[in-house]
């Protein structure tokens, strides 16, 4: 493949490896200037193409599950956070965890608990939209990332995928207990909050998941949370 670069008359001129041209054949790694604008060019054929796109999703993918690893869906986060900032619109994200998920490895295996979280990774998946991201964030929790989500949104969200987890992946799997996940949902205020304090917000109110007998979603309140703090 050859690529040609040509100047037609330009006011500023062209230069290529900073050398002014009207008509050059460029090469990997040429460097274009158009006024103040500095190009580089680089070609890649279909393998090569193929192979930085894995490379990627390596890098960015939880091998188990195919969602997100917890970096990926951090820095997406705080990348939805700064939109959100800026365009004054909802953003809320959702924890959720698998319950009792040590004893059912205990019962069944890891291979079993390994299935488990990719069912669970195909409810979450299955019931997102687009611009909705998801990502294993730690052994058996989950992060949901919604833009353009109030917290009634969330919420109803992070019910359906808790009633269909709990209604299918048990079923699937033909296990004789019960799979459910407990669910902590908190939305981004513009009052500081940074990407921890949100996080530590969304993983208060799944603390209360958890301490009201689990397999249920908790919204995170500054009421409840200075309660528990009291207590």
């Amino acid at each position: 493949l050859k690529v040609i670069l040509q100047d037609l008359d330009s006011k500023n001129g062209t230069l290529v490896n900073y050398k002014k041209v009207h008509r050059a054949l460029l090469k990997p790694g040429d460097k274009i200037c158009l006024g103040r604008v500095i190009l580089k060019f680089e070609y890649k054929d279909l393998a090569d193409q193929s192979f930085y796109e894995e490379i990627y999703r390596l890098a960015t993918t939880d091998s188990l599950t195919g969602l997100l690893n917890k970096a990926t869906i951090t820095r997406t986060l705080k990348e939805e956070m700064a939109k959100s900032g800026r365009y004054h619109r909802d953003l809320s994200v959702i924890l959720m965890d698998l319950d009792d998920f040590k004893s059912l490895n205990d019962t069944f295996g890891h291979l079993t608990g390994d299935r488990v979280l990719q069912h669970v990774a195909r409810v979450m998946r299955k019931n997102l939209r687009q611009q909705d991201k998801v990502g294993r964030f730690g052994g058996e929790e989950f992060l949901l990332v919604l833009p353009e989500t109030g917290l009634k949104g969330a919420a109803s969200l992070a019910e359906r995928i808790r009633k269909d987890i709990e209604r299918t992946v048990a079923a699937e799997l033909k296990l004789g207990r019960r799979v459910s996940v407990s669910a902590g949902i908190s939305t981004y205020t513009t009052d500081g909050s940074d990407c921890e304090n949100l996080l530590e917000r969304t993983d208060s109110a799944l603390y209360r998941a958890k301490a009201l007998g689990k397999n249920c979603t908790e919204l995170w309140e500054e009421n409840s949370a200075l309660e528990r703090g009291q207590g």
